[in-house]
Formats: C-alpha cells, sequence, structure tokens
C-alpha cells in the first residue's frame, strides 16, 4: 500500500486508490472550535457585550463610548480572525506534534530493523567463520593422517627392504 501525505497527515490508500477519510483527532478539535467561533461570533452579533462562555469581555466589549452597528460588527469580524487564527495555530501545532511523533515512531523502527539486520549480519559472519574454522581443522587432520599412513607405508617397507636384505 502506498503512504500519501495529506494536510499533514498519512494517509494509507483503499483498495480502490482513494485516501482514507476517516476523521483524525486533529479534525475534530478544528470542527469543536469551529463551531465555538460560530457561537462566540453569533453571540456578538446579538448585541451582547459579555461573551458567549462567560470570560470577561475583551477590550473593546468594555469600551465606555457606545458601540454603533459598523463598530460592533468590526469588532466581531476582529475577534473572528483572531480566533480563526489561533484555531489554525492550535491545529497545525498540534498536527506537527502527530507528525513529528509518526515521524520519530518510523525513525525508531527503520534503527531497530537497522539493528536488527546488522545482529543477523553478524551472527552469519560469526556462523561463517566458525564453519570455516571447521572445514581447516578438518582438512589439516586429514592432512596429517595422509601424512602419517604415507609415513609409515614407506617405514614399513624400508623395514621390509631391510629384511630382505638380510
Amino acid at each position: 500500500q502506498f503512504l500519501y501525505f495529506i494536510g499533514g497527515e498519512k494517509a494509507k490508500k483503499d483498495d480502490d486508490g482513494m485516501a482514507d477519510q476517516r476523521p483524525t483527532e486533529s479534525d475534530d478539535i478544528a470542527k469543536m472550535l469551529e463551531a465555538e467561533i460560530a457561537g462566540e461570533v453569533a453571540h456578538m452579533k446579538s448585541g451582547d457585550a459579555t461573551p458567549a462562555n462567560g470570560s470577561t469581555p475583551p477590550p473593546q466589549a468594555q469600551s465606555p463610548a457606545p458601540p454603533t452597528s459598523t463598530a460592533e460588527a468590526d469588532a466581531a469580524a476582529a475577534m473572528e480572525a483572531e480566533i480563526q487564527r489561533r484555531v489554525r495555530e492550535e491545529v497545525e501545532a498540534k498536527i506537527r506534534a502527530e507528525y513529528q511523533a509518526k515521524l520519530e515512531a518510523e525513525q525508531a523502527r527503520a534503527r531497530a530493523a537497522a539493528e536488527e539486520a546488522a545482529r543477523r549480519q553478524a551472527e552469519a559472519d560469526a556462523e561463517r567463520k566458525r564453519q570455516e574454522e571447521e572445514t581447516v581443522a578438518r582438512v589439516r587432520a586429514e592432512a596429517e593422517q595422509r601424512a602419517r599412513d604415507e609415513v609409515e607405508r614407506r617405514l614399513r617397507e624400508e623395514a621390509a627392504a631391510e629384511e630382505q636384505r638380510k
């Protein structure tokens, strides 16, 4: 299966060749924050100076001058833009962290695979060396035995020749 990098996330291709469209945790967070932003903007547009979440109002809402509809709309637009910027930053940071974690995990798997390959190579090298040493020892023992047999045969022949001379 091929891996594709989509929006900061890796997604596997399905059998039909389409990227997997399952929502990620980042998608869920982004949707939740977008809903919260939409609620805040709607609340601000309703004319209530207190934020919908009950927190202290932003400095623009506390200004002593009576807000005009244009000023309220500008403040709401500015607040919406700021919230969207923060959401983008948070989502981007989350996606980067997830990607970094996946990258580090992949690097760790690659290191482990390389270490395993090196270990197997070392074992194979040790086995090959052991077999070479066994072969050398066997060949040496066979050569020594042939040399002994040859020396014994010559000694017997010399002894037999000596016997015949007498």
